[in-house]
């Protein structure tokens, strides 16, 4: 199923389920008011029956969601360790999990196996985790999670504005992310994804290596490295202390 369908249709189902109960409550007080919850059921019943099928198959090759992601990330290490100035002062790793559609089970399985180590190194020298989704578009970019007053969505939010990259938030509750396992646990972690008009082939067949767009690419990698020089630049500064991190997972 399309994800811009399937967003849709969560949206009335859960808006409409909200307005079903409202008009059940006053239902109480007018008689008035009952076709007008049927019509509102009627509706959300109608809608949420797509939303019973959409785990059957796997019809998408994927390409947008979330091949792009995977290339891109392959290329920025490519670059990255062409840098020996940045990885002096930074420790940098490469995480592609997979499961995402299946409950994020990738990233909450890596998690469990390595939360010891990764909140150790949170303690001794910060740690942040960002997640790429859905960037092989054309579009303009958001930020996913993250407090706008902490480190890593400060950074990328200054990265783009010296970019001249209008960066947006996205609110969409419900969204699957990778990041969100590692961001529940207390880490500093998003997720960068580009939104543009092919985004609407995700989840379908057309989601082939065709639609994917240069530019998304581009602002994305940018962006990324722009932040990465920048965290370089503040450990040139200084050696956090292990208490002064507020992120530890």
């Amino acid at each position: 199923m399309p994800l811009v369908v399937r967003i849709a249709l969560f949206v009335v189902v859960i808006g409409g389920s909200l307005v079903f109960a409202g008009l059940n409550f006053l239902t109480l007080a007018s008689e008035c008011f009952k076709p007008w919850m049927f019509a509102v059921g009627i509706g959300v019943l109608v809608c949420g029956i797509p939303l019973l099928f959409i785990d059957y198959g796997n019809q998408s090759p994927g390409a947008i969601d979330n091949a792009s992601g995977v290339g891109l990330v392959l290329h920025l290490a490519e670059l990255l360790i062409q840098q020996p100035a940045i990885l002096e002062h930074l420790h940098l790793a490469v995480l592609i999990t997979s499961a995402e559609e299946l409950g994020l089970m990738g990233a909450q399985a890596y998690l469990q196996q390595h939360r010891p180590a990764l909140k150790s190194h949170a303690e001794r020298a910060g740690l942040y985790i960002l997640n790429f989704d859905g960037i092989g578009v054309e579009g303009k970019l958001y930020l996913a999670g993250g407090n706008s007053a902490a480190s890593l969505a400060g950074i990328l939010q200054r990265s783009a504005e010296e970019l001249s990259l209008p960066v947006g938030r996205f609110r969409l509750p419900g969204a699957l992310f990778d990041h969100i396992p590692f961001a529940e646990a207390g880490c500093d972690a998003l997720t960068l994804v580009a939104i543009g008009t092919s985004t609407g082939y995700i989840h379908t067949s057309q989601d082939t290596p065709g639609r994917l767009q240069l530019a998304g690419f581009q602002r994305t990698g940018q962006l990324a490295l722009r932040a990465i020089e920048k965290f370089a630049g503040q450990a040139l500064l200084h050696s956090p202390d292990p208490q002064e991190i507020s992120h530890p997972c």
